[in-house]
């Protein structure tokens, strides 16, 4: 996403509607109201992606991101048990796997694969 600087309006961390973002984050973050309509209005974070921490729509209602946990997650991301992992190194996609996370390295490494 990529808006012109005069099209944004910043948002003050204090700011009820991404309070809940900006005191869960390590770092220092920016907002931004963007108005693409006389009806809508969005707030983004760029430092988290562009997230919509906070939208209105006319008609849709109101959404607001409450909570939210930066960094890693507490548990580490393995299938279930007994599900064969197929490594390939095609294209398939907007992105490409090199290598298996450490975990699934592990568990092949022991089940001999």
């Amino acid at each position: 996403m990529r808006l012109k600087r005069n099209t944004v309006t910043p948002v003050e961390a204090t700011d009820p509607r991404v309070w809940a973002v900006a005191s869960s984050t390590p770092m220092p973050a920016s907002f931004y109201e963007w108005r693409p309509g006389p009806r809508t209005a969005i707030v983004f974070c760029p430092e988290l992606n562009m997230l919509q921490v906070w939208s209105k729509t006319e008609g849709i209602g109101e959404r607001q991101v409450t909570s939210l946990t930066v960094g890693e997650a507490p548990v580490r991301f393995a299938p279930p048990e007994g599900v064969a992992v197929q490594v390939r190194a095609e294209p398939a996609g907007t992105g490409l796997v090199e290598g298996l996370p450490s975990v699934l390295r592990e568990r092949a490494r022991r089940e001999g694969q």
